[in-house]
């Protein structure tokens, strides 16, 4: 027998030696894994719902969060219940999403603070694009935005120029934009005539005012004045009379 077939001999005996203390995973044991983690998931909810008690908070944040992906909603509700951070749920959130921004979706700056200005104004914003973005990507995020300028109008119309996204409004959503600039423009200019016709109505009644303020001051002189005067006259008149 020569080397090599030693050697190869050596191997197969070394590998079946091993292969027998490998122990196969029998049903029972993934059984009791399973058995496991089922009541690990269910202490979980129980934890959860407790702190909602407390913190009512947590679900609204807990939502949003869910918008960005069942693992990092997972590890949100896992981690708050283990560190008992209910209390800090609205940082932690903030984290893990910002995280999920630069790390997975890779979003600049400026979709960044569109991101989080949703998560802060608009939940309903919020909830629809970040799903849509990390599905779709970031290439994308002009035709979402566009997409959703309809739905969230009011959302699109203040943030979406703050951050460099003017442009991605659909023409529908230009159209409702415009038409309510024209009712915004006619309504300024009936308050500013109506502002207008007040100020000269007030500035008859203050003419009418001063001119019977005139009248009055006429009528005193005269009474202070010009009385006396008449009743002088009158006396030098009978006075003069009199002597003659």
């Amino acid at each position: 027998m020569n080397i090599n077939q030693k050697e190869t001999k050596s191997t197969k005996t070394r590998n079946q030696r091993l292969n027998s203390k490998k122990q196969p995973v029998s049903a029972s044991e993934n059984d009791i894994t399973e058995k496991e983690k089922k009541e690990k998931d269910s202490q979980i909810r129980q934890a959860w719902t407790l702190a909602t008690n407390i913190h009512p908070e947590i679900e609204t944040v807990r939502k949003l969060v869910a918008a960005c992906g069942e693992d990092l909603h997972r590890k949100f509700i896992f981690d708050l219940v283990t560190y008992k951070t209910f209390a800090e749920a609205n940082k932690i959130a903030i984290k893990m999403i910002l995280n999920l921004a630069s790390k997975e979706i890779k979003a600049g700056t400026e979709l960044t603070d569109l991101i989080f200005r949703g998560f802060e104004k608009d939940h309903d914003f919020f909830i629809d694009f970040v799903p849509l973005l990390r599905s779709l990507g970031i290439k994308s995020t002009e035709a979402i935005l566009t997409k959703l300028s309809d739905k969230h109008l009011s959302f699109a119309e203040i943030y979406y120029p703050e951050f460099g996204f003017k442009n991605c409004f659909s023409e529908n959503a230009l159209m409702i934009l415009e038409k309510k600039r024209l009712e915004e423009e006619e309504k300024r200019l009936e308050e500013e005539e109506k502002r207008l016709e007040e100020e000269k109505i007030l500035s008859e009644i203050k003419h009418k005012l001063k001119q019977t303020s005139d009248d009055k001051t006429v009528m005193i002189n005269f009474l202070v004045v010009g009385i006396p005067i008449i009743l002088l006259v009158c006396l030098l008149f009978f006075a003069q009379f009199y002597i003659s």
